[in-house]
């Protein structure tokens, strides 16, 4: 069960209210770090999903489409440090620190999928180069990769 009341009774101002919420939130978290960290993580995964959170989209073609589009550029993403070893590590870290951050964000704040779109950008530049470089080297081309 929930430690926090919404709202908080005592608080009279917003800077009072949040100066509670948050002793509140640190004392859930130091009461029971474990479930604090599930949370996290559970956060991280509602961010990564490639599937819609929300509730009205638990039909069929909202899933098939979601995964027809995300899926590709989450994998590719996922797959460019060990495929784009040709690529300066600068360029990768570029692209990959918006990525970090946000999941980092994600980990302690609300997250979900449309909080991706942020660095949405980034995982399509990197799935765009990574499966070029698969599908070069499948070829037998010489990726620029």
């Amino acid at each position: 069960k929930d430690k926090i009341v919404w709202p908080p009774e005592e608080a009279r101002s917003e800077v009072e209210r949040d100066l509670q919420l948050r002793h509140l939130a640190w004392d859930c978290v130091k009461a029971d770090p474990a479930r604090a960290l599930w949370l996290g993580v559970k956060k991280v995964a509602y961010t990564w999903n490639p599937f819609p959170n929300w509730e009205g989209a638990s039909k069929w073609y909202y899933w098939v489409a979601s995964g027809v589009v995300c899926l590709p550029i989450i994998l590719g993403a996922l797959l460019s440090p060990f495929v784009l070893r040709g690529v300066p590590r600068r360029t990768l870290a570029i692209l990959w620190a918006p990525i970090l951050y946000y999941t980092a964000l994600h980990f302690v704040f609300v997250g979900s999928v449309r909080y991706r779109m942020a660095f949405e950008p980034c995982l399509i530049v990197l799935a765009a180069a990574t499966w070029v470089a698969l599908w070069t080297r499948w070829r037998g081309v010489r990726s620029p990769a």
